[in-house]
C-alpha cells in the first residue's frame, strides 16, 4: 500500500512540474510574439486565460463488500451449546416475524454520486497566425461518509414455569445492523495541445473551427473503508429443566449470530497518450466588435497507455451466542474468522477516451462567459474487483461554467 502512495506522490510532483514548465514557455512565447505583432493585428488578444468549474456526476468504480449475513436469514444450524440441567435436546420454536432489511449495510457503501470540479486553461494564439498552443487542467474530488443503522424490538411470548402458577415472560429480543463507510475520490486530466483554425465557413463567415492534436494525461484515485456490525437473525429454543435448584420448568433461550466485517481499498489509474479534438464556435446574435452570443461545441478522443493498480483487504467474523431468559446463562462460540490477506494487483492497460461538450457563450473582444454541458468517458480505466480483478469505466459528465480573459493584442 505504501508503494502505491509513493508512486502516486512521484506522479503528482512530475505532473505539476510539467504543467508549470509548459505554462512558463507559453507565457514567454506570448510576450515574444506580441512584440512582433503588426498594427493590423494589434486588437486581437494573443493570450487567453480561462477559469471555470463543473458539477460532475460520477461513475461507481468499485464493487461492494458483501458477506453471507447480508443476503437474508441464515438457515438453522445444529445446536452447538449444551446444558447440564436440560432433559433432552432443545426444541427450536418459531420466532417473531418482524421486517428487517438485511441489505442495509450495502446501502451504506454507495459512493458519492457527484463532485464539484475546477478547470484552468491558458491558450496562446500568435499574431498573424491560425495556430494556437494551449495547456489545460481539470481537477475534481469528492468525499463521502455514510452511516446506516437499524434496530428492531422483537417480542417473544413464553411460559417460563409449569410447576407453579403460570408466569408469562415477554423479553425484548433485539436485532440490529450498523454500518459505517468512508469514500474518497479524486481525478485530474491534463492536456497539452497544438491547434489550427481550419476556417470552415459552412456555419457562417465568423465561425471558428479548430482542430487540436496533442497529449493527454489522466489520473484517477479512490480510497474506501467499511465497518459493519450486525446481529440480523435469531433462533429461539425451549428447554425442559429438572433440578433441585431450579425445579421443574421450561426455559427459553435465544441464539444470536453476531457478525462483523472490516474492509479497506485503494485503487488508481495513471495514463498518458495522444489526443485529438475538434471544436467550433458559431455566432448567432450580436456584433463581434462589441458583444455577441455564440453556440459552442466540441468532440474529443484519446488513447491512454498506463497502469491500473488496486490494493484490497477485508475480513469477516461470526460469533455465536446463547442467552436464556429465565436466569443468567450466557455462552459464546467463535464460529469463524476469514480474510485479512491483502489482494494487490497491478497491470498495464490501454484506455480509450471519448468526450464532447455543447454550450452558449457571451463573447466580448477581450472576454467570454460560457455555460454548457460536458462529458468524458474512460473505458476500462479502474479495477473495481475485490478478491479478483474486474475493470470498470470512469465517467464525468455535468454542467459547467467558465470565464475567459484575453490579454495582449
Amino acid at each position: 500500500m505504501s508503494e502505491l502512495m509513493n508512486s502516486a506522490a512521484r506522479h503528482e510532483d512530475f505532473r505539476w512540474k510539467l504543467m508549470a514548465t509548459v505554462s512558463a514557455f507559453a507565457l514567454v512565447a506570448a510576450i515574444g510574439f506580441e512584440g512582433r505583432a503588426e498594427a493590423s493585428d494589434a486588437d486581437r488578444p494573443t493570450v487567453w486565460i480561462e477559469l471555470g468549474g463543473q458539477l460532475e456526476a460520477l461513475s461507481n468504480t468499485q464493487d461492494q463488500f458483501t458477506a453471507p449475513f447480508m443476503n437474508g436469514p441464515q438457515p438453522a444450524e445444529p445446536f452447538p451449546f449444551g446444558h447440564r440441567y436440560a432433559f433432552g435436546p432443545p426444541v427450536l420454536t418459531p420466532g417473531p416475524q418482524v421486517p428487517f432489511d438485511y441489505g442495509q449495510p450495502l446501502d451504506a457503501q454507495r459512493p458519492p454520486e457527484q463532485s464539484f470540479g475546477g478547470e484552468a486553461k491558458i491558450t496562446f494564439a500568435p499574431a498573424q497566425s491560425d495556430w494556437t498552443f494551449s495547456v489545460a487542467l481539470r481537477y475534481g474530488r469528492s468525499n463521502g461518509a455514510r452511516h446506516a443503522h437499524q434496530t428492531t424490538g422483537d417480542r417473544i411470548h413464553s411460559v417460563s414455569r409449569v410447576d407453579f402458577p403460570t408466569n408469562i415472560s415477554t423479553p425484548n429480543i433485539v436485532r440490529f445492523s450498523d454500518a459505517d463507510a468512508n469514500y474518497k475520490e479524486s481525478h485530474a486530466v491534463l492536456d497539452f495541445q497544438v491547434g489550427k483554425d481550419v476556417g470552415l465557413g459552412i456555419f457562417g463567415r465568423h465561425t471558428s473551427s479548430v482542430i487540436d492534436a496533442g497529449v493527454r494525461f489522466a489520473q484517477f484515485t479512490t480510497k474506501s473503508d467499511v465497518t459493519v456490525k450486525a446481529d440480523p437473525s435469531l433462533q429461539v429454543y425451549s428447554y425442559y429443566l429438572n433440578s433441585a435448584f431450579f425445579g421443574k420448568k421450561y426455559a427459553f433461550g435465544t441464539r444470536f449470530h453476531t457478525y462483523a466485517l472490516a474492509a479497506e481499498s485503494e485503487r488508481s489509474f495513471h495514463g498518458i497518450g495522444p489526443s485529438l479534438s475538434w471544436s467550433g464556435s458559431t455566432p448567432f446574435i450580436g456584433n463581434p466588435d462589441t458583444a455577441e452570443f455564440t453556440f459552442d461545441w466540441g468532440v474529443n478522443a484519446a488513447i491512454l497507455f498506463g497502469r491500473q493498480k488496486s490494493s484490497v483487504e477485508h475480513k469477516t467474523g461470526n460469533y455465536d451466542r446463547l442467552h436464556t431468559h429465565n436466569y443468567i446463562y450466557d455462552a459464546r462460540l467463535t464460529q469463524y474468522r476469514n480474510g485479512g490477506t491483502p489482494h494487490v494487483r497491478s497491470k498495464t492497460v490501454t484506455v480509450p477516451n471519448v468526450g464532447g461538450f455543447a454550450g452558449l457563450s457571451l463573447k466580448f473582444p477581450n472576454a467570454k462567459v460560457s455555460l454548457g454541458y460536458r462529458a468524458d468517458y474512460f473505458f476500462g480505466a479502474m479495477d473495481a474487483g475485490i478478491d479478483t480483478g474486474r475493470t470498470a469505466d470512469v465517467s464525468f459528465h455535468g454542467p459547467f461554467a467558465s470565464i475567459s480573459i484575453g490579454l495582449g493584442g
